[in-house]
């Protein structure tokens, strides 16, 4: 059941373990995309390296490269060419910051923990003079200001805040800007409960996405053997030469910044890190669900190029279960070619669990016309392979 997505039920029930918060230190450092794309290389290197060799051989531990991915997180603002990388680390399983011996004590008390629009705006307001240096910017800040009044209400909020709208009247490159400093407001260096150190939806955020527009956001999940070529691949596609025509200049899709985050291999058949780690690539389009996007069809082209590469040959990239996509860029999905080893194994599973379709929807994803059932398929054991029995998903 870790990765069944509805395909064999619907899950009505679920017991969640509590746990005592713990002390949490984030570590924050800044660069660039290329210089990220330096470190993927590396990483992609090093772990090509490490699968080829014998497992027979001399003991050998996982590169230092890869094991550094373990506690790491990326802001990528992209059109500010910035990337905010966010490393945590585990001091102690107390909830009292004294008992940890030796501790810096960056941390802040929870009373002033940026969770309200006060508390966000009176820190943008603390750096906004020396931040900023257009008119495009200071004129963001002063939205945000006037639309982050009434957050805190819990009455039913009306979508007043056409996010898109604002991004393509000011640009990109100067939302993105606003958005690397909003992000160092709200993640800044520390010691925090874990609750808090981690990326979250604070309370800043929930306020504004009640009176948001809607918007789409897609999740990919790159294999780590590919992954320098990927984003080496995207940096050339984000920020082409100087004077590329607009058209060209694909960072221009992605105003608000990208996540990026490290998941290793799992054994699920449906997983989308099954069979290897993988770097997953969180991104939002916001442009095609404006005002101006609902009412003259101005989709955001930028962004779909780039949704185009990242499911390419280069990136192989594999599509979050729950997120969007999949209509637009996994019309001709082929579980069989996407995941060779494990789709026919769910698919007899599902043949045995759910032997009348009773959750098969209308998806276009949950086919296995290629199976031969009675032949390739053994109750509790799933697939058999054999010269007779070839995993195809659509038929032959």
């Amino acid at each position: 059941m870790g990765v069944m997505v509805g395909r064999l039920g619907v899950i009505i029930d679920v017991t969640l373990d509590i746990i005592p918060n713990y002390q949490v230190r984030r570590k924050v450092e800044h660069g660039n995309t290329k210089s990220f794309v330096t470190d993927m290389k590396k990483v992609q290197n090093d772990y090509n390296e490490f699968v080829r060799k014998d497992p027979n051989d001399a003991p050998h531990g996982i590169p230092a490269s890869i094991a550094a991915l373990d506690e790491r997180q990326y802001f990528w603002h992209i059109p500010a060419n910035s990337l905010m990388q966010m490393d945590f680390e585990t001091l102690y399983d107390s909830t009292d910051l004294r008992s940890v011996p030796n501790a810096v004590f960056e941390y802040r008390n929870s009373n002033t923990v940026i969770n309200n629009a006060q508390d966000f705006l009176a820190a943008i307001g603390r750096q906004q003079a020396q931040s900023f240096n257009s008119a495009s910017q200071e004129e963001l800040v002063q939205e945000l200001r006037e639309s982050l009044v009434e957050t805190n209400s819990d009455e039913p909020a009306m979508i007043d805040i056409y996010v898109g709208d604002r991004m393509r009247r000011i640009g990109a490159n100067n939302f993105s800007a606003v958005y690397n400093l909003v992000d160092q407001v709200l993640f800044p260096a520390g010691i925090f409960p874990a609750r808090e150190a981690y990326i979250n939806q604070n309370r800043v955020m929930y306020g504004m996405h009640r009176r948001m527009q809607i918007y789409d956001q897609y999740e990919v999940a790159i294999p780590l053997h590919k992954a320098g070529d990927c984003f080496e691949h995207l940096e050339a596609l984000m920020f082409p030469e100087p004077g590329a025509p607009l058209d060209d200049q694909l960072a221009q899709g992605f105003p608000i910044p990208a996540l990026i985050r490290f998941v290793k291999s799992e054994d699920f058949f449906l997983s989308p890190t099954q069979g290897e780690p993988r770097v997953y690539l969180n991104i939002e389009d916001y442009y095609t669900h404006s005002e101006a996007g609902e009412n003259t069809g101005r989709t955001n082209t930028w962004f779909y190029r780039v949704m185009q590469e990242l499911r390419g040959d280069i990136c192989q990239g594999r599509l979050h279960w729950g997120k969007a996509g999949w209509n637009e860029h996994a019309s001709s999905f082929d579980g069989a070619a996407e995941y060779p080893e494990t789709w026919c194994h769910f698919g007899c599973f599902v043949k045995e669990l759910d032997p009348e379709n009773k959750f098969q929807g209308v998806s276009h994803v949950w086919r296995w016309d290629g199976l031969d059932y009675d032949r390739c398929c053994e109750p509790g054991e799933g697939f058999v392979s054999s010269p007779n029995c070839v995993c195809r998903a659509l038929g032959a």
